[in-house]
């Protein structure tokens, strides 16, 4: 109090309150007007995390991304270094970009063209390098940038003491249910009494099958050379029928699970939804059939890194 009498003030005094209708310049009346300023989207305070803290804190990228994820990897970034995946086996792994390094080859058929080393993780930071070659980096080099979420579709490279991929394609998150989805189940459950709408029925089912008709007119495939095939799952009082619809293959869109919906949507008491399958799951019978089949050409592979192999060391 005397200090303050006298005007005089402490290094550790300054934190004390200042008097009643001042602010923090001792002018009374006074306050410091803060700017309305909108909050952070989620992409913004993630990329902020990152910059600052080297992490992500709140969430991570992925986490948006684990449906697609989960669907259309073939097989988890651990997998490939905890399971005896022989090189060669084709994998499909979903990811983010955590490091991209554009180079040059410098040996083969790749000399002197632009290539790349990559690195993609999981949304646990489990990690596994790629490489790019010349003629996969030419279709898909826009996409192989930093933190872009992707599919990385290629064979396992074991030449090296860590497993990593050999990249022949290069699937941004955004055209993944176009290029990868291989089926699309569409599931009719009927909540009411059977032959309820027999004659609708009928009419809904021939609607369903010219839209299906003209969307595979529009189209040469997804991407891998061939489209989604069409399964029809039919649940009625407590029976399950599944039906392959034998030559119907159509590209998969946003906007044709929309018309599907709409389609077979129109009669009350039926259900209807879409699933869209990826492609298959790698198991430990295709790791070991992988196996028996790599092993006895193990020689005749070395032999032909200089050729034709897809062995690193030949860039």
């Amino acid at each position: 109090a005397s200090d303050r009498a006298t005007g005089q003030m402490g290094m550790f005094g300054m934190g004390q309150p200042a008097p009643a209708g001042a602010d923090r310049g001792g002018v009374a009346g006074s306050q410091p007007a803060l700017p309305s300023t909108p909050p952070w989207s989620k992409p913004q305070t993630l990329e902020y995390e990152k910059e600052v803290l080297g992490l992500y804190a709140s969430s991570h990228p992925l986490h948006d991304h684990k449906a697609e994820i989960d669907r259309y990897s073939t097989v988890t970034i651990p997998a490939i270094k905890q399971q005896p995946l022989p090189g060669g086996v084709k994998v499909v792994v979903g990811g983010m970009l955590s490091r991209v390094r554009h180079t040059f080859g410098k040996k083969g058929r790749g000399m002197g063209k632009k290539m790349a080393f990559l690195t993609i993780e999981d949304s646990a930071s489990n990690k596994i390098d790629a490489t790019v070659f010349s003629d996969t980096f030419a279709a898909h080099y826009m996409h192989l940038e930093m933190d872009r979420v992707v599919f990385l579709e290629g064979k396992i490279d074991r030449n090296r003491e860590e497993p990593s991929i050999n990249v022949d394609r290069v699937i941004p998150i955004d055209q993944a249910i176009e290029k990868l989805t291989q089926t699309l189940k569409i599931v009719v459950e009927e909540r009411g009494e059977a032959g309820k709408h027999n004659g609708a029925s009928k009419e809904q089912f021939g609607r369903l099958r010219e839209l299906l008709r003209q969307a595979g007119m529009r189209t040469h495939g997804n991407g891998s050379g061939a489209a989604a095939e069409v399964l029809l799952e039919l649940h009625q009082q407590g029976k399950v029928v599944c039906l392959r619809l034998n030559g119907s293959r159509v590209p998969v869109a946003q906007a044709l699970l929309d018309s599907i919906d709409t389609v077979m949507s129109s009669l009350d008491g039926r259900e209807v939804r879409c699933e869209l399958l990826g492609p298959s799951k790698l198991t430990m019978q295709d790791i070991g059939r992988a196996a028996q089949y790599q092993a006895p050409r193990k020689e005749l592979a070395y032999s032909m890194q200089d050729d034709g192999g897809e062995s690193i060391d030949r860039y």
